[in-house]
């Protein structure tokens, strides 16, 4: 159960990324381009809503993605590396709390920077008809599924690194997460040590696959997502969150200040 010091860490970090310039900027550019590319399609007979619907899911998931670990990554490193976190200590905080409270106000902060692109999208889905404005809601909370789980990856990170190495990390496990198909292929037939091998396959289990949570692709084409892939990906991301989170409250809690 969630406790209430953590609540308190979530209530500011979603103030202190309301007063920080980066949010906004990439805000106000995420809603700029979706705009823009709107109303220039609009001279495009017949392929229209589909090119917006393309490009507008396209610069959510990307703005989405840079925003999640520009916030995220600076979170709990910058406590440390500004010496600011023996004050929040020295208050009636667990680590554990502080962990927590950092990723739900993250989580929370994301969700309100995803917000206004995807009311963009859904209001010139609606006023064009040009398809489901039910299934571009499951798109987009399926990508915010996606943001929440790289966060609980870049929190994890960010409870033994610094805030430049959390970032790269948090990018290299985005990436690779992409390829770990192929790169555990791999191992499988160019190495012979049965360490590496497992170590492959170790990777590829624990990896998020953030393929999972795209359906740009049905959003585009006005295909239906079932409502059981809906829940059954929100049980996995639910099972990532849970564990990298463990992950990093256990490494936070023994590590020395």
């Amino acid at each position: 159960m969630i406790g209430a010091p953590a609540l308190v860490v979530a209530r500011q970090v979603l103030v202190e990324a309301g007063r920080r310039r980066t949010l906004p900027v990439f805000v106000f550019f995420g809603c700029a381009i979706i705009l823009s590319t709107a109303f220039l399609s609009f001279f495009q007979l017949g392929v229209e809503i589909k090119f917006f619907k393309d490009v507008a899911m396209t610069v959510i998931f990307l703005f989405g993605m840079v925003t999640t670990v520009v916030l995220t990554s600076t979170q709990l490193s910058g406590e440390v590396e500004s010496r600011t976190i023996y004050n929040v200590l020295s208050k009636p905080i667990r680590r554990r709390d502080l962990v927590v409270g950092k990723y739900l106000g993250s989580v929370a902060a994301i969700a309100l920077a995803v917000a206004p692109m995807a009311g963009i999208l859904v209001f010139f889905v609606f006023t064009d008809r040009g398809g489901s404005v039910l299934e571009v809601l499951k798109a987009t909370y399926l990508l915010w599924l996606a943001f929440s789980v790289l966060a609980a990856v870049a929190v994890a990170i960010a409870s033994f690194a610094t805030s430049i190495v959390c970032a790269a990390l948090t990018v290299l496990a985005f990436v690779v997460s992409y390829l770990k198909g192929a790169v555990t292929a791999y191992l499988a037939l160019t190495v012979r040590a049965a360490l590496a091998v497992y170590a492959g396959q170790a990777l590829y289990y624990l990896l998020p696959n953030f393929e999972n949570f795209n359906t740009r692709t049905a959003v585009v084409h006005d295909e239906i997502v079932p409502w059981a892939y809906v829940g059954r990906t929100s049980l996995y991301a639910l099972a990532l969150v849970a564990l990298f989170l463990f992950i990093g409250t256990q490494v936070f809690e023994e590590r020395e200040l």
